[in-house]
């Protein structure tokens, strides 16, 4: 059994009484939690929020400002002190309703307007499911921070087509030491630091440098994509 807060359950109810049927809202975006490290790597005061990792085709979040790494603090208002409180605060909210977002990035928090979207809607569906893994090859331009214990290695094009990486990204080669400990596997794709997109050895490294303690790295792995806090020290 589990609890579901009362006032969900008026909503709900509400909604079966007006139409006989229960639309929930989305934002048409993918969240983690951010932990003590995250938050850190970001520059909050301490862990609260719901971090996004992705923005899905077609979203109304698609339309407006929001990108992966974002921070989402608070929706018209209401603040967001762990990330399942953004769908208890989404979910409720009807479709096609306009709300304020307030977002943490970079060292500051700015405001953002979306429209909420009904929840199961094909594309957003369709987006979330993960497909099949790939055996990614890279190129023979490799680097390594001896370190952290990291050794990266730049995708080839065949690969980046094959991800639909654009911008293209560092395969993870080898992990070990601190980068074992962060949470990185072979076969990981480091697609940026923070929002600061990465393609070679210079760009990571320039990346990184901006970090005392904690680097956020925003990941593929598989058709996943995170964020993990590489500790640097």
């Amino acid at each position: 059994s589990f609890a579901v807060p009362i006032d969900v359950a008026i909503g709900v109810s509400e909604q079966l009484k007006k139409t006989g049927t229960v639309k929930r809202g989305q934002l048409g975006i993918i969240i983690q939690e951010v932990t003590y490290d995250l938050a850190t790597a970001f520059g909050l005061d301490r862990p609260r929020g719901a971090l996004v990792s992705k923005i899905m085709p077609d979203s109304p979040a698609m339309k407006t400002d929001l990108r992966p790494g974002d921070i989402i603090l608070a929706v018209n208002g209401e603040e967001v002190e762990v990330s399942s409180d953004l769908p208890l605060i989404i979910g409720p909210t009807p479709p096609n309703s306009v709300v304020k977002l307030l977002v943490w990035r970079k060292g500051s928090t700015f405001e953002v307007e979306t429209t909420i979207s009904e929840l199961g809607s094909s594309a957003t569906q369709a987006a979330e499911r993960p497909s099949k893994e790939y055996a990614i090859p890279a190129d023979k331009s490799s680097f390594s921070l001896p370190e952290i214990g990291l050794t990266l290695a730049t995708l080839d094009k065949v690969s980046a087509t094959r991800y639909q990486l654009e911008d293209g990204g560092l395969m993870v080669v080898k992990a070990e030491k601190l980068a074992k400990k962060s949470g990185l596997q072979h076969g990981d794709i480091i697609l940026s630091v923070g929002q600061m997109a990465v393609t070679d050895e210079t760009s990571f490294k320039n990346a990184i440098a901006n970090f005392d303690n904690v680097a956020p790295l925003y990941i593929m792995r598989g058709r996943q994509s995170q964020y993990l806090p590489l500790a640097l020290k």
